[in-house]
């Protein structure tokens, strides 16, 4: 994600900047993060599905054309130049009670195909999720990540409702979904 949408996302919500939450892993867009947006609470952590040390392939900066590709898991093609660093892992739910951080209006989550672990690590914090917004795969590009299907199969049985949808090139999609706890006709 560019550091320019996370302005844009608070702004186009109207999110208080001291409610607004950044959870980075790789080491480089997280201090360039925290240089941007110093009024907003940044972690350099990976939200997962277990709380423990990680190992993430963090694109190169100055060599990777998009460090945004940078994942916990492997790209595929094996044309993605990383390197491999540790990180902190951290479930969501464990995450939030450490920060006490009980409500969450909006979340963005594009973790190149990691998905399906970060949506496990939310435990029943998802119940308290009121809308999402999230970048998807529809053909496996790292080995063994969950696809746009499985996790719409897994939001539809949380209580959420596909309100947007985009395809994009590479076989990628952006959609937003709402608790239809919060959704009102």
């Amino acid at each position: 994600v560019s550091q320019s949408r996370y302005g844009q996302l608070r702004q186009l919500f109207n999110i208080p900047e001291n409610s607004c939450y950044i959870f980075e892993a790789h080491p480089d867009c997280f201090a360039a993060i925290r240089r941007t947006y110093p009024q907003f609470n940044t972690f350099n952590c990976a939200i997962t599905n277990e709380t423990g040390i990680v190992k993430f392939n963090a694109g190169i900066v100055g060599i990777e054309d998009n460090i945004g590709c940078s994942s916990i898991l492997k790209d595929a093609s094996g044309n993605f130049r990383s390197r491999e660093v540790s990180v902190d892992g951290w479930r969501f739910d464990e995450m939030c009670k450490t920060i006490n951080l009980t409500n969450i209006d909006l979340i963005k989550i594009d973790v190149e195909g990691h998905t399906q672990e970060v949506l496990s690590g939310f435990g029943t914090m998802i119940e308290n999720v009121k809308a999402i917004q999230v970048e998807l795969e529809h053909v496996e590009c790292r080995g063994g990540q969950a696809l746009y299907s499985d996790i719409k199969t897994f939001l539809e049985s949380n209580n959420f409702i596909e309100t947007f949808f985009i395809r994009h090139a590479y076989d990628q999609s952006d959609s937003f979904w709402i608790n239809k706890d919060y959704f009102k006709k």
